[in-house]
């Protein structure tokens, strides 16, 4: 028979790992279940907010936007092309 890995805790539940990882996981899935009747990703939600949040009176580079949303610039890219193509954002 296997040994059991000795922690310090009495149960797996009492992990703050484990507990962080069961909190995460029901977060994405009611951002999932609120963002799906309007055909987004959360992704695609923070890059939107973010730009509501930047001046709209001066030009913002997807450079800027993933700067401020803390997104892959290449990612963004790829996202923003995913929000023209749904007409929700111009270039």
């Amino acid at each position: 028979m296997a040994k059991k890995l000795e922690t310090d805790f009495e149960d797996a539940g009492d992990s703050p790992g484990l507990m962080l990882w069961r909190v995460t996981n029901a977060w994405q899935a009611s951002i999932r279940a609120a963002l799906r009747p309007f055909d987004l990703t959360h992704v695609q939600f923070v890059l939107l907010a973010a730009l509501t949040w930047l001046d709209a009176e001066t030009p913002i580079t997807q450079r800027d936007l993933a700067e401020y949303a803390r997104t892959d610039p290449m990612m963004t890219s790829q996202v923003i092309r995913t929000l023209e193509s749904k007409k929700l954002v111009e270039r």
